[in-house]
């Protein structure tokens, strides 16, 4: 059973720009201009997408330096081929899948997020997901964080039994829900330490800063039992899932990542947090209207 051992309310008050980043196994402030190979320690990612468009690094707007990562799914194209099941889910990844989290093994993860001044928030059961830590076989994420309603939402899935998700045996537990509200139209950043394990003495943890306010900051077991195929990795995401079988009030969905590290055990919240996080940094302009190619790909 997840265990809450302190009240939310905790604040990181030193600036990350003045800290010493340490050990850190991955970044990426998409500085680069482009997404390079998946292996390469920095902007390193495997992307999915419909089309180029639709997951691409812009100058629009950064939370570091110059650049970030745009994203934009539209309701009435066709999924299917991004989907290996062959439903019609609309989704863009950014997944760093050779990077798989250890269990038993504390690590950071930080990364900031961008939702457009004009984001409309839709009904609950429609909600948007946009970051999950994945495991390689598929399945529930064993953490994941999405938009419901006008709220963030960000949940753990754990079943000691099964290693991707059984109805029976797993338990799913809210970590934090919190209002969008105040959040639109600027840079928001989220710092998790994590130690991941299954059975029901282990010393797990989860811990979660948003705009460096802890949140979240629970212990004991919090993941799935560990597959054949390693442990899980980040994606970070815009996938809505229930968008055609639910009522929703958008058609359209754009969003934005900046500022993504991962930090081993010797690292920390300075180590990973944007840089001056916990300030409220709002970027000095908006994103770029939505940009569709003529021919989406197939």
């Amino acid at each position: 059973l997840l265990v809450p051992v302190l009240c939310a309310g905790a604040v990181w008050s030193s600036a990350s720009s003045a800290a010493e980043r340490n050990d850190i196994l991955f970044e990426s402030n998409f500085e680069t201009g482009k997404i390079s190979h998946v292996d390469e320690s920095v902007d390193g990612w495997y992307v999915s997408a419909l089309d180029p468009d639709h997951a691409a690094i812009t100058s629009s707007v950064s939370r570091e330096s110059d650049h970030a990562f745009r994203m934009f799914i539209d309701k009435n194209l066709d999924y299917s081929s991004l989907n290996k099941s062959g439903d019609d889910k609309p989704r863009v990844n950014l997944q760093k899948y050779s990077l798989k989290f250890d269990y038993e093994t504390d690590y950071w993860i930080a990364w900031s997020v961008y939702i457009p001044t004009d984001w409309v928030d839709d009904l609950s059961t429609n909600w948007t997901a946009i970051m999950q830590l994945k495991q390689p076989i598929g399945g529930s994420p064993i953490l994941g964080m999405s938009i419901e309603g006008g709220n963030w939402r960000i949940q753990n899935r754990r079943d000691e039994n099964d290693v991707t998700w059984n109805d029976d045996t797993g338990i799913k537990t809210v970590l934090y829900k919190g209002p969008t509200r105040d959040d639109k139209g600027k840079w928001v950043d989220f710092v998790v330490n994590f130690r991941l394990c299954v059975s029901a003495d282990c010393d797990g943890k989860i811990r979660i800063w948003k705009d460096g306010e802890q949140n979240v900051d629970v212990s004991g077991p919090n993941a799935y039992q560990l597959s054949d195929r390693g442990g899980p990795f980040l994606t970070l995401n815009l996938y809505k899932s229930c968008w055609k079988l639910n009522e929703s009030f958008v058609q359209t969905r754009e969003i934005f990542f900046d500022a993504v590290r991962i930090g081993g055990p010797q690292s920390d919240f300075a180590s990973v947090a944007p840089e001056g996080s916990g300030v409220g940094y709002v970027p000095q302009t908006r994103p770029l209207p939505p940009k569709l190619s003529a021919s989406p790909s197939p």
